[in-house]
């Protein structure tokens, strides 16, 4: 039964000594987790140096990346350097681009196109030029033709190739005016 209780006492908190008096002006004095964090970075900096040194001895001659193309060793010091190929790879992006923003202007030319030719009512300001042939049997009638009797509709629909409204559907649309 004691055993359960003793780990409900509370125990005494540990804490490291403060720095003496006498060696205050030394600066802080340090403790056991600043040790550890300095002692932790410099042995990962040792690890990290130790695998470099391994990595250099153990280097194979013949060994190639494309990088080596555009570098070289002068006086013991790797030097990278450019032998003009960034133009041309510069030139290729911009063309890129080009065709890009082309493609991109062609989609919505046809976007608009598609739209336009929806707006069967609406006069869009654009004037289309559209032939619509209707065949008669002589001069007189070339004469006489009226297209809005022909197609019954209405004068100002006449521009309109696609979808013209009759003068039936006119009459049966309710019209709302708004003022």
């Amino acid at each position: 039964m004691l055993k359960n209780l003793k780990k409900y006492i509370p125990k005494r908190k540990y804490r490291e000594r403060s720095q003496l008096e006498s060696r205050k002006k030394l600066g802080l004095l340090e403790k056991k987790q600043d040790y550890k964090i300095r002692s932790d970075n410099f042995h990962e900096k040792e690890a990290r140096f130790k695998k470099l040194k391994e990595l250099a001895r153990t280097k194979n001659p013949e060994e190639f990346y494309f990088n080596m193309v555009n570098s070289k060793i002068v006086d013991n010091e790797h030097v990278t350097f450019n032998d003009g190929s960034t133009i041309g790879k510069r030139l290729a992006n911009t063309d890129k681009l080009r065709n890009l923003v082309n493609y991109k202007k062609s989609v919505q030319m046809r976007e608009k196109e598609k739209i336009l030719a929806n707006l069967n009512m609406f006069d869009t300001g654009e004037t289309r030029e559209s032939i619509h042939t209707i065949f008669v049997d002589n001069e007189s009638e070339v004469a006489n033709f009226n297209p809005s009797e022909y197609f019954e509709t209405h004068e100002q629909l006449l521009k309109n190739t696609s979808n013209r409204l009759k003068h039936s559907q006119i009459s049966e649309m309710k019209v709302i005016v708004i003022p």
